[in-house]
């Protein structure tokens, strides 16, 4: 059994404007970090070290028998192309993936690494979380791959990531233009069950939107 995760939003058409009802999320922007130059190697240097005898084919937890807890974020950054005759809608996200990873602690560590080479990136375990409903998905290149994973020293893994997407969104009409839709963004692991991943919110505003966000013959309000 997978393990699923949704958040949902409501379209309603009231004479001739339209009220969006959504709920989302929270996505706390990185920390600045200070250190010189010179800490940063020593860093990489010990970050190298660890990921020597690291598998990425391994869960965090597996080796405890406990699944492995990842909480998510999402921030919308912008949001529209409803289309009723295709029933679907296009976001454009940030996808924010928390766990922790006793492989990866390191005490040692002058500040937080953030590594965002995607070779590097590569070489640690990463949950396979994908979007259920989604028709299209594009990852963002522009001007580099818009990929994060922070190191703690803690062991903690920040993991975010941007995309653009087209979600699936069955419209029932009958009642337009007095009609209410729900519509689901869903979250799920491709091929953990949950006894291996336990995909959750995360506890303080998982969800949010872009406040200067608008939306063309359409008023929004936000439920939380």
């Amino acid at each position: 059994m997978r393990e699923t995760t949704r958040k949902t939003y409501k379209l309603r058409r009231t004479g001739n404007k339209d009220a969006i009802f959504l709920m989302l999320l929270f996505l706390v922007s990185p920390c600045s970090c200070k250190g010189d130059a010179n800490s940063t190697f020593h860093d990489l240097d010990m970050l190298d070290e660890l990921l020597k005898n690291y598998d990425r084919r391994a869960l965090p937890t597996s080796h405890l028998g406990r699944p492995t807890v990842v909480s998510c974020e999402i921030y919308i950054r912008s949001f529209g192309s409803i289309n009723p005759e295709t029933m679907d809608f296009e976001v454009d996200l940030y996808l924010r993936q928390k766990w922790l990873d006793e492989r990866l602690r390191k005490p040692n560590l002058s500040k937080p690494l953030d590594l965002n080479d995607p070779k590097l990136v590569k070489r640690i375990w990463k949950p396979e979380v994908f979007f259920a409903n989604a028709k299209v998905a594009e990852f963002q290149y522009v001007t580099v791959p818009n990929v994060l994973v922070r190191i703690n020293p803690s062991g903690e893994i920040l993991y975010m990531l941007r995309l653009k997407l087209t979600f699936s969104c069955m419209m029932d009409l009958y009642r337009y233009p007095l009609d209410s839709q729900v519509c689901t963004i869903e979250l799920a692991s491709f091929s953990k069950t949950t006894k291996e991943l336990n995909l959750t919110w995360s506890t303080k505003n998982p969800l949010n939107l872009y406040e200067n966000l608008k939306l063309p013959q359409f008023v929004t309000k936000f439920v939380l």
